[in-house]
């Protein structure tokens, strides 16, 4: 929808633009939460502890005095603020002071709209006059202020309800406006976000008029329900504030990729989130921050968006599963067992093997011995991985011997990034989370050499799993769930543990080991997995998208000089709601995304959420099948023909109703 692309600007005389959710935007929801924020002031706190509340009150008391003395639709800021004296019972020097703090606040809250100021550059370029009309109660400096402070520096009036004493509202304001300027209603155009005042009382008056439609109101009609428990949290609001004006002021079919709305609109918020719990928790607290590869790379360019006027050094650290672990091992008990036979994919004997760093040829002896055909017999049955562990048994000198080997090297890495070498030492490491199976790995490492730096692990998350790490001595901290709690928070992390880990993607390999250079340095060695030159572009454009919400929401915070607390609900609420109700859209975008499971060099790839074939009708076991290895299944179920739904609803009602004659 573009509201302007038809409009004929031969035919006015005049445009007139409506001020607030117009041509100027705030950073918050709705404009009551700028005395939320204002009640973080510490100068405001100092006199009201509930300004907000305080402040809705004594304006609606104002507008019922002046209604009834003078039967006035509008007040002024001076009135407002005669009646918070009266309530709050305080001196003329602290009302002059919250009142001048709310108008600063006001200034520093407000943004111009891209898409009406080009818009407004229009109309001065083919020489059409410019007239503000607003129902306001700032004053007539301070509405200036605003509008030449955001570029709208040519205009001929501003016609202000506080002033004025006249509003749209009652249509009294508009015919101000056209008996002020001189022309005819039919050569003037309104454009403005209320239907009421901005929309039918212009055409009352003979005026044409444009809706565009408040931006708050166009997010809600485009987007899924706001959580109620957030609709009045004040990082929420000014979250969607930056979304709004990022996104959905523009109305245009310029308007941005559907890679970038999510990044912004759905990861930034867990960006943010995060980095602002990460660099509270590590700040004047640790000598050094580590964020391990691969998921610390765009956490390390988050954290250093956050940390920017800080002194912490951050630092990338390559380190995997695979590396770690195979360099931790010393003996083969029943943990490195475990860990040697992970993995939920079907994979061959060679691919067990060859991931340790064994060439499946040297060991086919072995193979055959403990009761495999061939090295390119499928683990399937529990037979077969009991089969698999008596080959690790067997083989168990070549393991370790691989392990020292990749652990001496390993270890003249961390000394390189000084990562060892000083004793005691505060270290932070940081990680996407789940197990926290890196941490103790790297722990192990430690005790091998008897150093005795004390490392911390922060996480995005952490499982119920990861208690078998804590109850270690491990120290873990976790921002959205710790340990497996809340609930709630895992498992909305759990319905597809495969997307949160496509947004911590990197622009590189999995580490696989470490070697020695020609120049004597200890580099990583990657592995080169296929390309996916589709899926780095998408990856790309999601993290810059989350990338910009980050630096426009430290920028807004920096601004308005407030703290924030963005908590992990905050964080989670808009991407929960997408995984949980995709649209159809959503669903093929990301269910179409490959994703690779494994570690080393060896990968099982899968769609996120493909549904196969509609033709499958034909052969039920295979759709199952699909819808099982399906690794987001609400984005599956979504994708699905109608009349897969409808007999998936049956089917449930039927078990429903069985189940209810049971009881």
């Amino acid at each position: 929808m573009n509201e302007f692309r038809n409009i004929n600007l031969n035919k006015y005389k005049i445009v007139s633009f409506d001020i607030f959710d117009t041509v100027i935007l705030r950073y918050f929801a709705e404009p009551s939460d700028v005395f939320e924020a204002l009640s973080r002031k510490d100068e405001v706190l100092k006199i009201v502890g509930n300004f907000k509340d305080v402040r809705i009150q004594a304006e609606s008391s104002a507008r019922n005095k002046v209604w009834n003395s003078k039967k006035l639709t509008e007040v002024t800021l001076d009135e407002i603020y005669d009646e918070l004296k009266l309530t709050l019972k305080i001196d003329d020097e602290e009302v002059q002071l919250l009142k001048q703090m709310e108008i600063d606040f006001e200034i520093h809250t407000c943004t111009r709209n891209e898409y009406i100021y080009s818009f407004y550059q229009k109309c001065l370029q083919q020489n059409v006059r410019v007239v503000f009309t607003s129902d306001m109660y700032l004053s007539l400096e301070v509405i200036k202020n605003i509008l030449e402070s955001n570029g709208y520096t040519s205009y001929e009036e501003i016609y202000l309800s506080s002033e004025l004493k006249k509003t749209k509202s009652t249509s009294e304001l508009f015919k101000h406006m056209i008996s002020s300027t001189g022309v005819s209603a039919n050569e003037v155009l309104h454009i403005g976000d209320n239907y009421h005042s901005d929309v039918e009382m212009a055409k009352n008056c003979g005026i044409d008029s444009i809706y565009y439609q408040k931006t708050s109101e166009y997010f809600s009609a485009n987007n899924r329900t706001i959580p109620k428990d957030l609709s009045n949290n004040l990082e929420f609001s000014m979250m969607l504030g930056l979304i709004n004006k990022k996104l959905y002021a523009n109305r245009s079919n310029q308007a941005a990729s559907f890679w970038y709305r999510f990044g912004y609109q759905y990861v930034g918020i867990l960006y943010y989130g995060f980095t602002e719990w990460l660099f509270n928790h590590v700040n004047n607290k640790f000598n050094k921050v580590y964020f391990l590869s691969r998921d610390g790379y765009i956490m390390k360019k988050a954290f250093d968006l956050v940390a920017n006027q800080t002194t912490i050094k951050s630092h990338y650290m390559y380190a995997s599963r695979r590396a770690l672990n195979i360099a931790a091992i010393t003996k083969l008990d029943q943990n490195t067992m475990d860990f040697l036979k992970s993995g939920t994919s079907r994979l061959k004997v060679a691919d067990f093997v060859k991931r340790i760093g064994v060439n499946p040829q040297d060991v086919i002896n072995e193979i055959r011995e403990v009761g495999f055909n061939d090295i390119h017999d499928f683990i399937i049955t529990g037979t077969d991985y009991y089969k698999l562990e008596q080959l690790f048994y067997y083989i168990n000198q070549k393991i370790k011997k691989v392990a020292k080997e990749e652990r001496d090297l390993l270890l003249k890495y961390l000394e390189q990034i000084d990562f060892v070498g000083k004793e005691d030492e505060h270290i932070a490491i940081v990680d996407i989370g789940w197990h926290g199976s890196l941490q103790l790995s790297l722990q192990n490492l430690l005790n091998i050499i008897s150093n005795k730096n004390k490392i911390t692990g922060f996480y995005l998350g952490t499982f119920e799993k990861a208690k078998n790490i804590s109850d270690k001595g491990i120290k873990i901290e976790s921002y959205l769930c710790h340990l497996g709690k809340p609930v709630e928070n895992e498992k909305a992390i759990k319905t597809c543990v495969e997307i949160f880990e496509l947004l911590y993607s990197a622009p590189h390999g999995s580490v696989i080991k470490f070697t020695k250079s020609n120049n004597g340095t200890i580099e990583p060695v990657l592995d080169k997995q296929e390309k996916d030159e589709n899926k780095i572009m998408i990856v790309n454009e999601i993290q810059q998208a989350a990338l910009d919400f980050v630096q426009d929401f430290v920028n807004l915070k920096t601004k308005l000089s407030i703290s924030t607390n963005v908590t992990p609900e905050v964080s989670l609420a808009q991407l929960n709601n997408l995984l949980q109700s995709p649209t159809k859209e959503e669903a093929i975008k990301l269910g179409d995304i490959v994703h690779a499971e494994g570690f080393g060099d060896v990968y099982s790839r899968r769609y996120i959420a493909k549904p196969p074939s509609p033709l499958t009708i034909l052969s039920p076991k295979k759709y199952i099948q699909s819808y099982k290895n399906a690794f987001w299944r609400e984005g599956f179920e979504r994708r699905l023909p109608n009349f897969y739904v409808n007999l998936g609803n049956l089917v449930r009602k039927y078990k429903a109703k069985k189940n209810s004659n049971k009881g």
